[in-house]
């Protein structure tokens, strides 16, 4: 009997962890909209970069950060200037941008 309420004290304690800790963090679908943009480890352009994206690469968006996005490509993050990046106009409106539906020139 003991044995039966620990089982279900630990059972309701993982549901309302579960409930209370989101198990990922949102992330926003965006689209690189040209060629050779640098992935930076700080949002600065003096920044050093891991790699460079190119024209329909996607990333997760995770943040904006003043002009610039951060974001997850693989299991790397960083950042890439707000100008690459297309995202939809639900996605722009959840992080709190205005404009149109592409944050992006497609320059």
């Amino acid at each position: 009997m003991r044995n039966l309420q620990r089982g279900l004290s630990l059972l309701l304690l993982l549901t309302l962890v579960s409930v209370c800790i989101p198990l990922t963090a949102s992330a926003y679908t965006g689209t690189i909209v040209k060629d050779k943009i640098f992935f930076r480890t700080k949002p600065s352009t003096s920044a050093g970069w891991s790699r460079r994206f190119m024209k329909g690469d996607q990333v997760d968006v995770l943040s904006v950060s003043g002009e610039w996005y951060k974001v997850k490509a693989g299991k790397k993050t960083g950042y890439v200037m707000k100008q690459y990046v297309s995202l939809s106009a639900a996605d722009l409106k959840a992080l709190g941008e205005s404009g149109s539906a592409s944050s992006a020139s497609s320059a």
